[in-house]
């Protein structure tokens, strides 16, 4: 190596050792109020009061009086919801377009879609599984 290009990196070596060292005294020298990070703590959250299933309203077969107990629901709300029926689930009432998320959003704890197996289409009736093919029995070769 040429002597000047030594003396170039042992200069540079030097200048970085020094700025790093420099570096570590500053952040010893940070006051104790600024050294550590606020953490905030987020509040608790409330927690819902759940309904148990008995008390929730079946929107499968609840009349429109039930269902314009419920906070936010109509008189049109409930009929939009009897005129639906069946529901598979309560979420349907979003997917199928029957009443408003934000009122969904209201009721959904309160709501229930029990499933009447009476009232459900039936699924439809598999095809019996064919029979494999019986094999045929040749006759035995006749003895000469």
């Amino acid at each position: 190596m040429n002597r000047s290009t030594l003396k170039t990196a042992l200069a540079v070596l030097a200048l970085v050792l020094g700025t790093s060292r420099a570096m570590v005294a500053q952040e010893d020298e940070i006051p104790a109020h600024k050294a550590k990070p606020k953490v905030v703590q987020p509040h608790p959250k409330k927690k819902k009061a759940v309904v148990p299933d008995s008390q929730r309203v079946d929107i499968n077969s609840a009349s429109k009086e039930e269902l314009m107990k419920l906070k936010g629901v109509t008189a049109t709300d409930a009929d939009r919801i009897i005129q639906g029926r069946p529901y598979k689930t309560k979420a349907h009432l979003i997917t199928h377009n029957v009443i408003q998320m934000t009122v969904y959003s209201v009721i959904k704890d309160r709501i229930i879609a029990r499933q009447d197996l009476k009232s459900l289409p039936k699924p439809a009736p598999k095809p019996p599984a064919k029979a494999a093919p019986k094999p045929t029995a040749k006759p035995a070769p006749a003895a000469k």
